[in-house]
């Protein structure tokens, strides 16, 4: 199954389970396998009045630059780009929503380094085929990034090589399980 076609949500109405919107190369099923251990269920969703930008190896902060220099190498480090989504009205971000549980959430915010790190989690309403979800992701209010769109016109799943970034996501998964 492709990771735009829908994946029916079940139990949303769990409190144990969070919808959250994944754009760029965690809308992929097995990107979010590698995340957090399985592949959650999710529906495509449109995220309106928000934008996908692309931030490139030297506009990444040098913190974080440091961090992904312990599992990628000097050479991945230096040519890393990754999507990020900012507000823009009137444009809009297509990804997927996952049901995912809050411990899986936690794994989400290690690879993403969000809230202080890297990214900032953010509550937002994604629109799929038959209602609005409240859902959470993460943002970058950097205004400097440039447009997805502009630097890639076909929008690829991955901007970095599949197999290493499953091969990261799955060592980081597996790193953080231990510590906690």
């Amino acid at each position: 199954m492709s990771p735009w076609q829908s994946r029916r949500l079940k139990h949303t109405n769990m409190t144990s389970t969070l919808h959250y919107f994944a754009y760029g190369t965690p809308r992929d099923p097995e990107m979010m396998e590698a995340i957090i251990g399985r592949e959650p269920e999710g529906v495509p969703g449109t995220l309106y009045d928000y934008q996908m930008v692309i931030q490139r190896a030297a506009e990444i902060p040098d913190r974080v630059r440091n961090i992904l220099a312990s599992n990628w190498t000097g050479e991945e480090v230096g040519q890393f780009e990754t999507y990020a989504i900012r507000r823009n009205i009137g444009t809009r971000v297509v990804g997927m929503v996952w049901g995912i549980t809050p411990e899986e959430r936690e794994l989400v915010d290690n690879w993403e380094l969000n809230d202080g790190l890297w990214y900032r989690k953010t509550d937002v309403e994604v629109h799929t085929s038959d209602r609005v979800l409240a859902a959470s992701t993460e943002m970058i209010d950097d205004t400097s990034l440039s447009v997805a769109e502009a630097v890639h016109p076909n929008l690829p799943l991955y901007l970095m090589d599949k197999r290493r970034m499953l091969e990261v996501a799955r060592k980081v998964r597996e790193n953080h399980l231990r510590q906690i």
